[in-house]
């Protein structure tokens, strides 16, 4: 498993839960408390350890765990903008959700973020499917899609089931969107100087 997965873990732990939280759990782990390397390789197995540990003492189940992560991971600014590259509005991003594997890889080659198929069944209703990879990034991505319903301003009804997840877009506008240019405004005004 790439590193990246096991810092994103780590990170979304020390900001939601805390410091002593993230120590106790990579004690259970026998994880180095200290955080990982982003770009060593880890084994598979030390992320599903994390992710369960984690759950276990926070006392919450595995994938509402996970979407919280996955939430959480839409709302770090850096990948929020990645994400909003996507489309003008949520249909248009849902729409090119299957991109996101190699837009990611062509960050940060190596990254292995699972496939994914999106099904346009019609202009309010959309499912997309996980094609491979552990069955919790269907969580991680439920959350991260219901995130971005909320930075675009649409209403969206968002259920996971097995490998697939229903996205109905009842409303596209139904509240103002948080703000986004192609150039990050302090860029901008840095421009101007």
């Amino acid at each position: 498993m790439h590193g990246l997965i096991n810092r994103f873990i780590e990170e979304f732990l020390r900001a939601r839960y805390g410091e002593a939280l993230w120590r106790e759990v990579a004690g259970d782990c026998a994880a180095d408390p200290r955080g990982f390397h982003s770009w060593r390789t880890q084994p598979e197995a030390m992320t599903g350890q994390l992710a369960t540990r984690a759950a276990a003492r926070i006392g919450v189940r595995l994938v509402d765990l996970a979407e919280d992560a996955g939430g959480w991971l839409a709302q770090c600014e850096s990948i929020r903008r990645l994400l909003r590259f996507g489309g003008r509005d949520y249909a248009e991003f849902l729409a090119s959700i299957d991109q996101l594997p190699g837009r990611a890889e062509m960050v940060v080659p190596g990254l292995g973020l699972p496939a994914l198929r999106v099904i346009d069944e019609g202009p309010e209703r959309f499912r997309v499917r996980v094609l491979d990879g552990h069955w919790l990034w269907t969580c991680v991505l439920a959350g991260l899609l219901r995130q971005m319903a909320d930075d675009f301003g649409a209403l969206a009804l968002i259920s996971r089931r097995g490998w697939t997840i229903t996205v109905e877009v009842p409303e596209r506008e139904f509240a103002e969107g948080r703000s986004f240019a192609l150039v990050a405004a302090q860029e901008a005004e840095g421009d101007m100087v």
